[in-house]
């Protein structure tokens, strides 16, 4: 019953999100291409805040943290993580094009993986391979 329809919505979701990767840069880059850099980063931060908001009263009971170090982290992730790759997205998006940029999310999971092993993760083999195979899958469709 329950397991399995919220084994399928997250599927669902899953699918969802690989789409919007893939469709992100595209449209990032044609309907904002004349835009500013930091509007484009802007209206992408907006429009995920309001589906973000809206998934997270529709689906859980909404608890703003207490603690100074919650606020702290919400604050390094919102100012940093999202706001500075966002720019640093849109340079790339307008400097190498669409399908070029949109490679940076492939990256995503080898740049996990090094953090990982430098905080002292176990990485296994299979896992350098496939990190490995992933950064040389970016390189041969980058040739010139």
């Amino acid at each position: 019953g329950a397991t399995k329809q919220s084994d399928v919505l997250g599927q669902l979701a899953q699918i969802g999100a690989s789409a919007c990767y893939g469709l992100a840069p595209v449209m990032a880059n044609r309907l904002l291409k004349k835009q500013h850099i930091t509007t484009q980063s802007a209206a992408l931060m907006l429009l995920a805040d309001i589906v973000i908001w809206m998934g997270a009263f529709a689906f859980e009971p909404v608890k703003f943290p207490v603690q100074v170090a919650s606020w702290a982290g919400l604050l390094w992730l919102a100012v940093l993580a999202s706001t500075a790759a966002n720019l640093i997205y849109f340079t790339l998006l307008r400097a190498w094009g669409a399908t070029r940029s949109g490679m940076v999310s492939y990256a995503i999971p080898v740049v996990g993986l090094t953090i990982g092993a430098l905080l002292g993760e176990a990485i296994s083999q299979q896992l350098i391979l496939g990190g490995a195979l992933v950064l040389l899958g970016i390189a041969v469709v980058n040739k010139r």
